[in-house]
């Protein structure tokens, strides 16, 4: 994924974002690391290991997808 530098996706780690495939699936998670080529994320409570190869789209999820504080 050309268009998405490395400093660019540092910028989400720690939040939670939006992750779009080339394929059509999208992918919502809290993004723990980035080591250059490889975004780990936790979704519905599993590690997730997704190459940034995979990826055209990284945002910042919407609101409505954050959990609601207890």
């Amino acid at each position: 994924m050309a268009e998405l530098p490395g400093v660019e996706v540092r910028q989400y780690v720690g939040k939670r974002v939006h992750v779009g495939f080339a394929d059509g699936r999208a992918l919502d998670g809290d993004l723990l690391s980035f080591d250059g080529r490889t975004l780990w994320l936790v979704s519905g409570g599993e590690d997730t290991f997704v190459p940034l190869s995979e990826v055209v789209r990284l945002r910042p999820a919407p609101a409505w997808t954050l959990p609601i504080p207890r």
